[in-house]
């Protein structure tokens, strides 16, 4: 290691690179599941360089419709529409070529951001719909699969575009005659996106991947994260749980950034139910399942 110190930066992060794919940690699943919260505890407790949604799986998801200026709820990806297409850059023909060259460059660009650090975890919550290609890419990297119930997931980006924090930073707002077609949107999207994930999931080797729920974490914080320390191999930080859960819960947020439209709005399981109209409900049973009852959600 200290041989590399006298090394260019390009040859460094290429040495850095070759060594950095089983260190890697993807943190996936549909954004507002709980990524920042648990990125934030397993880094904090690892010394693990956080990769905060670098987007290289939203820039390989572009959908169809992108394209055409036609979307639609059964809208496919632009790659697996275009991987059978030989002059396609993605081409499943022409994999031998384009993947090594995928894998260097998102390498590369994590040890850029790690350093000489011994992981990175890589929050892309917003990239998850790329799953199967980034990881059949880095199969040596690990998959967190972060899941949440999807009524939460959309209720909370609902909140977020109505005069809410997605509002304020990112000016997207929502009118009233726009809220069905919205709801309808965003449950498909997150059919879509667990699907992606779960798939990504399935094809995984088993001692790579691993599973967690948001309600199991905010029901039993301390038991889940240690679960999960314990997969990353980082034993020595399990009498640390009890304090960097009690440091980041959100019960220790200030008041003025909680509650409506505030990004960290309420962690509260099951307020679906207070926030959604019976025929709304119904319209996300409708979309939603049977994933979540594959998910374990009633």
């Amino acid at each position: 290691m200290h041989a590399a110190r006298g090394f260019p930066q390009r040859v460094r992060l290429r040495l850095a690179a070759a060594r950095l794919e089983p260190k890697v940690t993807w943190i996936m699943g549909s954004p507002r599941s709980g990524t920042t919260w648990l990125a934030a505890l397993l880094s904090s407790l690892t010394d693990a360089a956080l990769v905060d949604e670098p987007l290289i799986g939203t820039h390989l998801s572009i959908h169809v419709g992108a394209v055409t200026s036609l979307p639609s709820p059964d809208d496919p990806l632009l790659y697996d529409a275009s991987r059978g297409r030989d002059d396609y850059v993605f081409a499943d023909q022409a994999a031998d070529a384009w993947r090594p060259a995928l894998r260097s460059l998102l390498l590369q660009r994590f040890a850029a951001s790690a350093g000489l650090r011994r992981a990175v975890l890589i929050k892309e919550p917003n990239g998850s719909l790329a799953a199967p290609l980034l990881l059949a890419t880095l199969p040596r990297s690990r998959l967190l699969f972060l899941v949440r119930d999807g009524r939460d997931v959309v209720d909370s980006l609902l909140d977020g575009v109505t005069d809410g924090w997605i509002t304020r930073t990112q000016g997207a707002a929502l009118e009233d005659a726009g809220r069905q077609d919205f709801i309808q949107r965003r449950a498909h999207e997150w059919v879509r996106t667990v699907s992606a994930v779960r798939d990504a999931y399935d094809a995984h080797d088993p001692a790579l991947r691993i599973r967690v729920t948001y309600e199991d974490l905010r029901a039993e914080p301390e038991r889940e994260v240690a679960r999960l320390l314990t997969w990353l191999g980082r034993t020595d930080a399990l009498p640390r749980v009890a304090e960097a859960v009690s440091l980041l819960s959100f019960e220790r947020l200030p008041a003025e950034k909680t509650g409506r439209g505030q990004f960290t709005r309420a962690a509260q399981p099951g307020l679906w139910r207070e926030h959604f109209s019976p025929d709304e409900q119904g319209r996300l049973e409708e979309t939603m399942q049977p994933l979540l009852g594959e998910l374990g959600y009633s």
